[in-house]
């Protein structure tokens, strides 16, 4: 008898942390795309995935330097694309403008950058920075939570000339764990 009453305080225990970790889903996302127009591109949808690295899509707090940053990856036509973008930690909409310095990089904490990586031969790729990009974020939770929200705007390629291409997509993805500095 006792041996019965010790198997069936097993199966409750098996059954109970069987449903119990039934019970924890995972936070969906939705889709992360960009649409590409310039360039080699013409209206190409590109699916992104976020960059499952250790400092990507998170907040940081360095000080004087607060934002969330974003790095998503994807494929087009056999080159890997890497789309980055940095904005206040919060809901809003924001206006991201070029201010390169005189070398080419930007002078702020907000900023949006695309690289396309080489094909064939080396020199082939590009990169894309900051010309006007409008960000305006939807949702943003805590952390283990979602970032959410849409982009649209023109990149500047090229450091020193203005070649655009213009953009525009949505992200939404897990937001990672709060960082104190870079």
């Amino acid at each position: 008898m006792t041996r019965y009453k010790f198997l069936l305080t097993i199966c409750f225990i098996s059954l109970f942390c069987f449903c119990n970790a039934q019970t924890k889903t995972a936070v969906k996302t939705g889709e992360n795309i960009i649409l590409l127009d310039g360039e080699s591109f013409h209206n190409a949808n590109i699916l992104l995935k976020p960059n499952a690295s250790g400092y990507d899509n998170l907040w940081f707090d360095s000080g004087t330097q607060k934002f969330t940053d974003i790095n998503l990856l994807g494929k087009y036509d056999g080159r890997t694309v890497n789309f980055q973008l940095r904005f206040p930690g919060q809901l809003g909409t924001y206006t991201i403008e070029d201010n390169r310095n005189s070398t080419g990089s930007q002078t702020n904490d907000n900023s949006c950058y695309l690289m396309v990586g080489d094909k064939d031969t080396y020199g082939d790729g590009f990169e894309g920075q900051t010309g006007l990009v409008k960000v305006i974020i939807t949702r943003y939770d805590n952390v283990g939570g979602l970032i959410e929200g849409s982009f649209t705007g023109a990149l500047i390629t090229g450091t020193r000339s203005n070649n655009t291409i213009n953009i525009s997509g949505n992200f939404s993805f897990v937001r990672g764990k709060n960082k104190k500095s870079f």
